[in-house]
Order: structure tokens, then sequence, then C-alpha cells
């Protein structure tokens, strides 16, 4: 319990021995009414601080990470355990520097995007060519590429990851650079 919600409950202690006034503050029912308000109060902090929006931030400054596969490529430094400890959806928002070297033809692209336990996570079509929330880069200029992706977690531990892929006919890499997230857990 942290030092506000301590403060807090020992405030309403005061008031409420205070308000006591009709047995002298040592009546055996108003303990008992008091300490298991206390108890209902304790409880209703702890769902608040357990209700809250949690984040969790990676940042990868390795450059120079080269795309030449059409399979999802693991980028270095992306990986983090994500810990959930009741119902929650898991929002991955993130972002790099990419490009792809399609020599104008748009026939190449960088595609960036959030796994987790090794799976694609998606927004949806996640069978298709491009499933809803990838990051798309068919550019030879750099460019941020962000991605946005969403899932039903249970409790659990989890293994998150951003994974990138060459997608097209051509022979030429792409590349990401710095590649990052902000996972927001929100509790359901």
């Amino acid at each position: 319990m942290n030092k506000l919600t301590q403060a807090l409950l020992c405030s309403l202690l005061f008031v409420a021995i205070v308000s006591a006034t009709d047995c002298g503050y040592y009546c055996t029912s108003c303990c008992d009414v008091l300490t298991n308000r206390l108890i209902d109060l304790e409880n209703r902090v702890t769902v608040l601080e357990n209700s809250k929006v949690k984040t969790i931030s990676i940042a990868s400054p390795i450059q120079n990470n080269i795309i030449s596969s059409t399979t999802w490529t693991l980028l270095p430094g992306t990986t983090t355990n994500v810990e959930i400890t009741r119902p929650s959806n898991l929002i991955a928002n993130i972002h790099t520097v990419s490009h792809s070297d399609n020599l104008g033809t748009g026939a190449q692209a960088v595609d960036i995007t959030g796994f987790l336990n090794g799976y694609l996570m998606s927004l949806g079509n996640p069978g298709t060519v491009a499933p809803t929330g990838l990051g798309i880069d068919h550019t030879l200029q750099w460019s941020t590429t962000p991605a946005l992706n969403q899932q039903y977690l249970s409790p659990g531990n989890y293994t998150f990851d951003i994974r990138s892929r060459l997608r097209g006919s051509t022979a030429n890499p792409g590349e990401v650079n710095n590649p990052g997230a902000v996972l927001f857990i929100v509790p359901l």
C-alpha cells in the first residue's frame, strides 16, 4: 500500500473515531463497525489501484536492421515480458524509422508489427497479406512507420516483440532503425 493510501486511511480512521462520540470510543460494536468499514475501504482502494492503465515502454537504439527476408524477423532489443494480473486489453503502439529500396516501382514494402508469444498481433484479417494494424513502408526515403495492434489477454505472462519482413519481388533489402513501442495494459 502506498503512502497516499495509508494517509487516506489514517484520516478516515480519525474522522470515524471523532464521530463515534456516543460510546466513549470503547464500545465493541462501534469498533467492529469501524474495523469493517476500514477493511471495506482498503479493498476498494486496492481495486482502484489495480484498475489503472499500465504502460511498458520499449526503446531499441539499434540501427541498421537490414530486412531481406519475406518471413517475419525479430528486431533486436524489442523483446519484453508482459505480466497480466487480470483480464485486460493489450494495445501496442509501435513506431520505427524505415525505408524500402523499391527502385521507384512500389513493388516492395517493409512491414512492421507486434508479436505476442510468437504470434502476429492484429486488429483483424491476420491471414491476409496486410493484416489490419500493420505498419507498411513503400518509400525509398526514410519515413516514420507506425503500427497499432490490440489483443485481449487473460491473466498470465506473455512475451512481446517487434518483427519486420520484406514484402515484394525485388531483391533489394529494406532497413529498420530505432524500433520502439508503448504497450498499454487496460484492465477490463
